[in-house]
């Protein structure tokens, strides 16, 4: 997924989205996008004085690097396809190396050399910070 000039003119203005960690059910359900299509449909219903042309994210799940170690039929790398990305910028006070390894392992004290690798993402971030690589935490957005 290579970063785009970002058309702020078919953008307009967008509604930003957090991803939230849920389960099987959830998963498969924002992969069909039904998470996005319900909230389409809810903000004009519920604040037709505002007007939302895309949906905007900020996450180290849309890192393009992460497409070097996982499947392209892997949820992560379609879910990255859905968005375009804007230039990359360092975020001020985030460090997304931390927020990655919060979230895949659920540790930030256990060494790089004994985290587990139970799954392609684990073994794919482990991988990156062991080789001194770092992850970005990139902004896209979704127009519709």
């Amino acid at each position: 997924m290579a970063a785009r000039p970002v058309d702020r003119a078919a953008a307009g203005r967008s509604r930003g989205f957090r991803l939230v960690v849920a389960g099987a059910r959830a998963a498969a359900r924002a992969r069909a996008g039904l998470a996005l299509d319900r909230a389409r449909a809810f903000f004009p219903r519920h604040f037709p004085g505002e007007r939302y042309t895309a949906f905007s994210c900020g996450s180290w799940l849309l890192d393009p690097q992460l497409l070097e170690y996982l499947p392209d039929d892997s949820n992560i790398a379609r879910f990255q396809r859905r968005f375009e990305l804007e230039p990359y910028e360092p975020p001020e006070g985030l460090d997304p190396d931390v927020e990655v390894l919060r979230f895949a392992f659920r540790s930030l004290s256990t060494p790089l050399d004994r985290l587990p690798r139970r799954t392609v993402l684990q073994r794919a971030i482990a991988d990156h910070l062991r080789a001194g690589r770092h992850w970005q935490w990139r902004r896209g957005h979704i127009v519709y």
